[in-house]
């Protein structure tokens, strides 16, 4: 697993503890780790910049209770209920979330937009959101 920092330098971990240190790796490792580097980098970002529907982004999160992702995010203020029914506040729409109208379904279906996804990912690791009741936080080491 790659993470990444605030200045954007990856730190390796979950590897051997000889590859960790790249005094102790060949020319031809330092070059795959590298190469792998850029690619994860390259797909994280294609996979932010691009719309997703909100209730599939949130099955992204291991231990994310999806019945209560809605109300979460009305709870945080992106969402309210309307007549029963789930819209996007002021101060979300089109900044963090779009919403369109599905005609068959008669109701809305919101597309989380990168801003929205960073913050429903630090509301994740904050943990913020609902668990499922078997599958605590700490398990996944988020809270």
């Amino acid at each position: 697993m790659i993470n990444y920092s605030a200045n954007g330098a990856s730190t390796a971990t979950n590897l051997p503890a000889a590859t960790r240190n790249l005094r102790n790796m060949t020319k031809d490792e330092r070059i795959r780790l590298k190469s792998i580097d850029e690619q994860v980098k390259r797909n994280m970002q294609s996979f932010l910049d691009k719309p997703e529907l909100a209730r599939t982004y949130a099955r992204t999160f291991p231990g994310v209770n999806l019945n209560a992702f809605y109300g979460d995010l009305e709870r945080l203020g992106m969402l309210r209920k309307v007549s029963g029914k789930y819209r996007v506040t002021s101060m979300a729409l089109d900044r963090q979330i779009r919403e369109e109208f599905d005609h068959s379904r008669r109701n809305y279906r919101f597309f989380v937009l990168p801003a929205g996804k960073l913050v429903i990912m630090q509301l994740w690791l904050a943990g913020m959101l609902t668990m499922k009741t078997n599958v605590g936080a700490k398990k996944w080491g988020i809270a």
